[in-house]
Order: C-alpha cells, then sequence, then structure tokens
C-alpha cells in the first residue's frame, strides 16, 4: 500500500510541475523517480499475483512515453552551449551532429581527437 501512494502521489505531483507551473527541468525529475516508483510497485505486487503485471504493462508504457516526451521537450529548450556541455560530459561520445533550426552544428567531443 505504501508503494502504491508513493507512485500515486509522485504522479500527481508531476501533473502539478509540468503543466501547472511548467518547470520542465524538476517535472524531469519527478517523472524519473515516478517511473522508478511505479516499477517497484509492479515488482511489489508481481509477488503476490502475477496476473496484475499484465494489466500494469499499459500505465509502465504510458509512464515511459511520458518519460520520453519531458525528456525531449527538456533538451529542445536548452540553449546550444548547455547542449554542448551535457555532451561534453558523456564519457562514450565522439561526434555529434546537432541540427538546430535548420543549420547543422558540429562539435568535437574530445579536443584534437580527430
Amino acid at each position: 500500500m505504501k508503494s502504491f501512494l508513493i507512485q500515486s502521489g509522485l504522479r500527481d505531483e508531476w501533473l502539478l510541475v509540468f503543466f501547472r507551473e511548467r518547470r520542465v527541468g524538476l517535472a524531469l525529475f519527478v517523472i524519473f523517480t515516478y517511473l522508478i516508483a511505479l516499477t517497484a510497485f509492479v515488482i511489489e505486487c508481481a509477488k503476490a499475483n502475477l496476473k496484475i503485471v499484465a494489466y500494469s504493462l499499459p500505465s509502465i508504457l504510458a509512464s515511459l512515453i511520458t518519460t520520453w516526451m519531458n525528456l525531449v521537450i527538456f533538451w529542445n529548450r536548452l540553449d546550444d552551449k548547455k547542449k554542448l556541455v551535457v555532451l561534453n560530459s558523456l564519457p562514450f561520445t565522439r561526434r555529434r551532429y546537432l541540427n538546430e533550426i535548420g543549420n547543422m552544428y558540429y562539435f568535437n567531443v574530445v579536443p584534437g581527437m580527430y
């Protein structure tokens, strides 16, 4: 019951933060936390009854789509300099192309590598 209340509260909080306050960065954090709480809730329910998992799949799929939507909106609202900082911090990134308003920006993540 506790995990149900936690994931339900996080879902309601995401709705308030994303739609009413329009704070996309905070909403991204809340939706990731909600996704973790929902997964923990489904795992906890699966211990009691496996049929519950089948009924929970649409909810998990909807939360994955919502998380992706929130991530794309957050990424599109960042300016190019912040995008470069984020991409430069990723250790596995070598070269990326960033398409912004019809212009192609090329950047090298590891300076002097290419």
